[in-house]
């Protein structure tokens, strides 16, 4: 899921994001911060969702 992360396609990017926020595993979020400065809006976006959903965990 992490590589996903890393796809050309925005959906893809944001939707393993999303998806590594419900694992409730902190160690995604080395994978979802960097995704604060895609240069997709929804990415960022997501990764916000998702990280705010990992720190509160």
């Amino acid at each position: 899921m992490i590589r996903l992360t890393r796809a050309e396609e925005p959906q893809i990017r944001a939707d393993a994001c999303h998806y590594l926020s419900l694992t409730e595993n902190s160690e995604a979020l080395n994978a979802i911060r960097p995704l604060l400065a895609d240069e997709d809006p929804e990415v960022r976006e997501i990764a916000m969702e998702s990280i705010a959903i990992l720190e509160a965990v």
